[in-house]
């Protein structure tokens, strides 16, 4: 490794600079064929870094590509705003019934909504809940099938 391209601490709270110039690939070959998974590693393999930020690091960056992994697998399973625009609204009337999500019970007069699946939530509730998924989080009765179905 040259002398100029290894990350240099830069505060006293121990971040690294790891926006370094890599000439020689070094970084990805840590990744791809320096980094022993079994945590029997003695030293890092990059200079000036101790094991355990470098540990910290490679699990950080790990964690953040599963939660890009899981955001794209949202996006796939997301309602599209069709068929939420589909879901019945309606004045909630007397009911001992509460949202299975926020669990508080509903109030007379209260705008909710009613899926075909015949569950019923607070709009504010099931709303975001169809960012990331398609199934009711009752009884998983999948509303875009439902709705794709409908359209033909």
């Amino acid at each position: 490794m040259k002398g100029n391209d290894r990350p240099i601490k830069i505060n006293p709270t121990g971040k690294y600079n790891l926006d370094f110039i890599d000439y020689n690939n070094e970084w990805a070959a840590v990744y791809n064929n320096g980094y022993r998974h079994d945590g029997k590693m003695d030293q890092c393999p990059i200079y000036g870094m101790s094991l355990e930020t470098f540990n910290r690091l490679i699990t950080e960056d790990l964690e953040r590509f599963e939660y890009q992994q899981e955001e794209e697998k949202n996006l796939d399973n997301k309602l599209e705003q069709q068929f939420i625009g589909q879901i019945k609204r309606m004045k909630m009337g007397k009911s001992s019934k509460s949202c299975s999500i926020c669990i508080k019970d509903f109030i007379n007069g209260e705008i909710i909504m009613k899926l075909p699946c015949a569950h019923i939530f607070h709009e504010s509730c099931i709303i975001p809940w169809f960012q990331k998924a398609s199934k009711c989080p009752n009884c998983k009765f999948d509303l875009k099938e439902h709705f794709q179905k409908e359209q033909q």
